[in-house]
């Protein structure tokens, strides 16, 4: 691009973004100190960015300092229109704040642009050295957001689950998880107990391998896009994945996925480059972290096929990519089928869980491709940029085909936008389940292709000499457009507000259940479970109790009437029927006790520890202290991840495990 650099555009935004903040703090009066300061701050930076763009400007089009800062000065004139903000009809509303705020940024970047168009002959392209090293802020980027996330929430069931396997394995307890039933391979799970042992066990340990997974995949992301397509488009792509919501909120969790995707995504740039080895052990990795990296296939298959300085020929190339493969396989293998062999594989017990990967009828593919494509919007979370990619990549591919005998890359959009296609088709023919995160596989190539749209009118100006000086209007006018479109779903994602990743407060204060169990249930006690199964094998791990799972209420009595002489608790997460439990354990002569309520912080309930007691008089409810209260309603969770899966997973795979077991 012949324009600003990324640098000067990141300190604009910035600028522009403290100058909200400011606006946009308390209703306190001008000596309040917090708005002074933001006005202050908002002040001296705008000064800073005015004279850094005219010494950019005085540099890059040869012209005197005096003259650059002459020039630019006008375009911060459309920010005076904030002071209307001052006026008290419209005092304290952040609303027309915000309103000004973009209004003028809009009219500054018209003024810039019609000032970069005015020096357009004189301003010379940036060389490849002074645009390389953008890389990196890019990555600290998406560090600090991803890292911002890592004790936003607690875990769901299955994080709980796989980081009880990571403990299991960190204590020496079960290194080779003899007494679990597992449903995945084990790549992950002694990823998570190297870093228990490096760190201790938290939560935010076990999150923290996906989060520097995560980031990696920025820089893959990057040299992937720069081997295809060049230096701007891979800054571009790895600055959109870094700012991507679904990534974003993705990465903080302890879900086998981040990791995955981030492997078969290196296994695709090693096949680029040429390593075909490299690549094979590196899916074979990405395998056996999740089953399902076998949808990422036909990338690397693309890739293979696509690289343009292999060394080997193509035959090779594939044998050499097995042989990684074998390579990375045969250690799983043999934990699986040889050190586990008295238990059922994990890909058996997969499909008892996941369903047996059946096609499904006809007239069931079009819901599911509707539910899907109703997921993918989450890949963006811009109806901007989803507009945009779906009408940007047709035409993209269409001037590519166009154009074909002038570049190679049309080939790789269309590759790329084919395996879009492939991936939701494959997943609505084939009775998968209904979860975002599966999705997440998707997100790199979208960005690349997003990337590639947005600067296909670049690529076209600068074949057309008589447009080649709106090429800075255009540079200009996208970093606006980007900061319009991007920076509200990151904000948002940085509140965990889309249903993506992991908790979104179901499971808020189940650390705070521990914590009570911990100090009040004497050693000994049944702690019945149903709901929180997995939850209670990470947050209480090595808790001297007997954990009782119970399928359904008759279970429950008969176990409650087999240890009268013992503690006997049952915790209800928000979610849980507990009426119905109540008057199940009612009809057979016990009550329940109610010992403690937890609260989120918007003060709704998320669990209510109880006694079960034999039953004395007429009520079948006591609460300590207090008379018997109405349960708070449950909070939105995410029904695509049911928030009680223990129960319908859980059953599942213990019932199949056993039946294969047995069989």
């Amino acid at each position: 691009m012949r324009c600003i650099d990324l640098l000067s555009t990141n300190v604009l935004l910035q600028a522009l973004s403290r100058t909200g903040l400011g606006l946009r703090q308390g209703e306190g009066g001008a000596g309040d100190p917090a708005r002074t300061a933001s006005a202050a701050a908002a002040a001296v930076t705008a000064i800073v960015v005015w004279l850094y763009l005219s010494w950019l400007l005085a540099r890059r089009s040869g012209v005197g300092g005096r003259r650059a800062l002459t020039a630019d000065l006008p375009s911060y004139l459309p920010f005076l229109a904030l002071a209307g903000y001052a006026h008290p009809a419209v005092r304290g509303n952040p609303a027309v704040a915000l309103w000004l705020l973009c209004a003028g940024t809009v009219l500054s970047a018209l003024i810039k642009a019609r000032t970069l168009v005015r020096f357009g002959k004189r301003w010379p392209a940036p060389d490849a050295a002074s645009l390389r090293w953008a890389i990196w802020p890019i990555l600290g980027l998406g560090l600090l957001l991803r890292l911002s996330l890592i004790r936003a929430n607690r875990f769901v069931g299955d994080e709980a689950l796989f980081s009880h396997w990571g403990l299991l394995i960190a204590s020496g307890k079960d290194i080779a998880l003899n007494s679990e039933i597992v449903d995945k391979p084990p790549v992950f799970f002694y990823t998570l107990a190297v870093f228990f042992r490096l760190f201790g066990p938290s939560e935010a340990v076990a999150r923290l391998p996906n989060i520097l997974a995560s980031t990696g995949g920025i820089a893959v992301v990057y040299a992937a896009a720069r081997r295809l397509y060049g230096l701007h488009t891979a800054l571009l792509a790895a600055l959109l994945l870094a700012l991507s919501p679904f990534d974003i909120q993705s990465a903080p969790t302890a879900f086998t996925d981040p990791l995955m995707v981030v492997l078969a995504s290196l296994s695709c740039l090693l096949a680029l480059e040429g390593h075909s080895l490299g690549a094979g052990l590196a899916m074979g990795m990405a395998a056996m972290t999740k089953q399902t990296a076998v949808f990422a296939m036909p990338l690397l298959a693309m890739a293979l096929v696509a690289a343009p300085s292999r060394r080997r020929s193509l035959p090779r190339a594939v044998l050499a990519l097995g042989a990684g493969l074998v390579l990375a396989l045969l250690p799983c293998v043999y934990w699986d089928r040889v050190i586990r062999a008295s238990w059922p594989s994990f890909v058996e017990v997969g499909s008892a869980h996941y369903g047996e990967f059946d096609l499904l009828p006809w007239g069931s593919f079009l819901p599911r491709l509707g539910a899907w494509l109703s997921e993918a919007r989450l890949l963006t979370a811009s109806p901007a940029l989803s507009g945009l990619l779906l009408g940007g990549v047709p035409l993209l591919v269409g001037v590519g085909l166009w154009q074909r005998r002038r570049s190679p890359e049309w080939r790789y959009d269309w590759g790329l936008a084919g395996y879009v296609i492939w991936y939701l088709l494959a997943h609505s023919a084939v009775s998968f389940q209904l979860w975002s995160r599966y999705l997440l596989a998707l997100v790199p190539v979208a960005e690349v292709l997003l990337a590639r749209v947005l600067l296909l009118p670049a690529r076209l100006l600068a074949k057309e000499g008589r447009l080649a000086a709106l090429r800075p209007t255009f540079a200009i006018l996208m970093p606006v457009l980007l900061a319009a479109t991007v920076a509200g779903p990151a904000r948002v994602a940085l509140s965990y507000g889309y249903p993506i990743g992991g908790d979104n407060g179901t499971y808020l204060g189940i650390d705070e259940v521990a914590a009570y169990f911990r100090q009040n249930v004497p050693a000994g006690s049944v702690v019945f479970h149903h709901w929180l199964g997995w939850h209670y094998s990470y947050y209480m791990f090595g808790y001297p109790y007997e954990f009782q799972y119970f399928p359904d209420y008759q279970h429950l009595i008969d176990m409650a009437r087999r240890i009268p002489e013992r503690g006997r608790y049952l915790t209800f997460p928000s979610f849980a029927p507990r009426q119905e439990v109540e008057s199940a354990l009612c009809g057979a002569g016990f009550q329940l006790r109610e010992l403690h309520r937890v609260h989120r912080p918007d003060g709704t309930v998320s669990f209510t520890i109880c006694r079960i007691e034999p039953r004395s008089g007429d009520s079948c409810a006591v609460r300590e202290g207090r008379a018997p209260a109405e349960q708070g309603p449950p909070p939105p969770g995410r029904s695509a991840d049911r928030p009680g899966g223990e129960g319908a997973r859980g059953g599942v795979v213990a019932a199949a495990a056993m039946s294969l077991a047995s069989g």
